[in-house]
C-alpha cells in the first residue's frame, strides 16, 4: 500500500518480497528465491522500493544495500503500536517467545485442528508461529524500527 503510493510519486517500480516466496515452506527469509529477487533489482535502472517483512534480512543475502528504510508501524484506533509486544521488548528472546508460545497454547486448546508436534499446537498454527518466531527474532536481532530513516504510522482500524 505505502509502497504503491511511494513508487506513484517517485517513479520507482516496487518489488514485493512475498512475489519471490517459494511454496511449501514454513519460514520466510529461507523460502525466498533470491536468484529472482536479485535479478529483478538489478535489472532495475534506477532505484526500486523493497516491500517486505524481514527486509534488512533479505538484502543482506543478496547482497544489497539499502538507500533508506522505512518502518511501518500498525497503530489501533488508540495510537497503540499493535505489534510492539512482538517487535519492541527488553527481555531476552527466548523468554518472549517462551510467553508468546504459551499464550497460543492457551488460545488453541479449543481449537479442533488435529495436533501432530510436540508443541501440542495444530498443523496451521505451528506454521504460523514459525513465521511469527522468525519475525520476532528478526526484530530483537536487528531492531529496525530504530534503524529505519523514517516510520511511517498507519491506523489499523481491525485493531
Amino acid at each position: 500500500m505505502l509502497a504503491s503510493e511511494l513508487s506513484k510519486v517517485a517513479g520507482w517500480p516496487v518489488i514485493c518480497i512475498d512475489e519471490y516466496l517459494r511454496p511449501g515452506n514454513d519460514t520466510y527469509v529461507p523460502s525466498i528465491d533470491f536468484g529472482r529477487l536479485r535479478y529483478s533489482i538489478e535489472a532495475s535502472k534506477d532505484y526500486v522500493l523493497v516491500e517486505g517483512v524481514c527486509v534488512l534480512d533479505v538484502l543482506a543475502r543478496i547482497p544489497v544495500k539499502p538507500a533508506g528504510l522505512i518502518y511501518v508501524k500498525r497503530l489501533n484506533r488508540n495510537g497503540r503500536w499493535v505489534d510492539e509486544d512482538e517487535s519492541s521488548f527488553e527481555c531476552p528472546v527466548e523468554e518472549k517467545l517462551a510467553e508468546l508460545e504459551g499464550q497460543a497454547a492457551l488460545f488453541l486448546t479449543c481449537s479442533s485442528e488435529p495436533t501432530d508436534n510436540p508443541s501440542g499446537l495444530g498443523r496451521s498454527a505451528a506454521r504460523l508461529f514459525q513465521f511469527r518466531e522468525e519475525v520476532i527474532r528478526y526484530h530483537a536481532r536487528v531492531r529496525p524500527f530504530e534503524r529505519a530513516n523514517f516510520i511511517y504510522e498507519r491506523i489499523d482500524c481491525d485493531q
